[in-house]
């Protein structure tokens, strides 16, 4: 029996990956609603870059000898998981902002991006593997996994239920807190590319880059080199999801100010006017 906790864990899980950003969603729609395009663009920056691009990029490196090798080296392939994110993802950004978005760069434009492009990722990374497991975890309890084991090899089938059964309900919560930090992380970065942009500053991009290799990196290293358990984990994602968090307040200053070169092309109502 898979315990009732972790299949209200799913159902939670499943309503942050897709509630937070649909939420969001309608908040730019009744209050921003030219910013729905950032949003759009977002999303398909993290589908392009991250889901058809790298990801089968590295799936095809990991035949690789060289690839193995590295794997086995924590600090090396924690940088390099977490430095090809950065550049896949900010060089996204930046190309999606410099080319699809070349009129549009309120702050509100560059939170909305980053609710397309966090809000995505929460909904295909976390969000439909949480529907997956809820499935499972039902129709174990309900005693017809039996029909859905046939279609699965029998060793697929053995480790889903031991996974499902002895998984506790604390753990199975965290992915969706993590999706919330993420969100929010999502978010910054999305805000700092678009100030690269604004103020014609490539440096800024690379800062960018730097801060996602910064963030991804350690999920790799700390479990394997440190012995960090999850919940260590979740604490320094919390804490970069913090300082994200400040940087998206502070970050409304930049904003006041034409983008660099050029006459604002729209006014930034959304920026307060005073400290």
């Amino acid at each position: 029996m898979v315990n009732p906790g972790v299949i209200t864990a799913f159902i939670v899980n499943i309503i942050i990956c897709f509630g937070l950003p649909l939420g969001c969603i309608l908040y730019l729609l009744i209050a921003k609603k030219r910013a729905i395009i950032p949003v759009l663009v977002g999303a398909a920056v993290f589908i392009v870059f991250q889901l058809i691009i790298r990801i089968p990029l590295l799936q095809a490196l990991s035949a690789m000898p060289w690839y193995k090798d590295m794997v086995q080296m924590p600090w090396l392939i924690g940088i390099f998981l977490g430095l090809t994110a950065g550049l896949f993802e900010e060089g996204g950004r930046y190309l999606g902002y410099r080319t699809l978005l070349r009129n549009r760069s309120r702050w509100i434009d560059g939170f909305a991006f980053g609710v397309g492009h966090g809000g995505i990722e929460a909904i295909t990374v976390v969000g439909l593997t949480n529907i997956s497991n809820l499935v499972l975890a039902l129709s174990i309890n309900s005693g017809r996994f039996g029909q859905l084991a046939a279609q699965l090899p029998a060793d697929a089938a053995g480790q889903i239920v031991s996974q499902l059964t002895a998984l506790q309900p604390l753990d199975a919560y965290l992915a969706g807190i993590e999706r919330i930090f993420a969100f929010i992380i999502q978010i910054a970065l999305s805000l700092l590319v678009l100030i690269s942009v604004r103020e014609r500053k490539l440096w800024i991009a690379g800062l960018a880059v730097l801060a996602h290799t910064l963030i991804d990196a350690p999920v790799v290293i700390l479990p394997q080199v440190f012995g960090a358990n999850i919940y260590q984990i979740e604490m320094f994602v919390a804490a970069v999801a913090v300082l994200a968090l400040v940087f998206i307040i502070l970050s409304r200053r930049s904003f006041r100010k034409p983008p660099a070169g050029l006459p604002d092309p729209e006014p930034a109502s959304d920026v307060p006017k005073s400290e």
